[in-house]
């Protein structure tokens, strides 16, 4: 059994040579596979960038969220989580207040993903 993860950011650098499945699903949606996965017995990881962003994403439900930690995570065959980001390309250095981030969710530019590191037998063979 792999890792569960609830992450405010993606980046193709947490994964080495991994397949990963995606799929765009509902905040609400999110909120509620998390606090289910939050809950299996399994080693949890809670990566948000940010303390506005850790305090939103408590107050809309997500559980285990304390305050932001930031740092480098590799994700590895059979991990899932969610992940909650904005679904645009923010100003660079750009660093959301908590009103600012509310916002966001109200307008629908956070977008919620779930994820999954795939297995090589669930991965398709490929030709290049």
């Amino acid at each position: 059994m792999g890792r569960k993860y609830l992450l405010s950011a993606f980046s193709p650098k947490m994964v080495k040579n991994e397949a990963i499945w995606f799929i765009e699903i509902p905040v609400e949606d999110a909120i509620d596979i998390w606090n289910k996965m939050y809950e299996e017995p399994a080693e949890k990881e809670i990566v948000i960038g940010h303390q506005g962003t850790a305090d939103l994403f408590r107050e809309a439900g997500f559980k285990g969220v304390r305050g932001a930690e930031r740092k480098p995570i590799t994700l590895r065959e059979g991990d899932e989580g969610i992940i909650c980001m904005p679904s645009f390309r923010p100003p660079e250095g750009k660093v959301y207040t908590r009103r600012e981030m509310e916002e966001l969710f109200k307008e629908g530019k956070i977008t919620c993903y779930k994820f999954k590191v795939l297995k090589p037998s669930e991965v398709g063979v490929w030709e290049w």
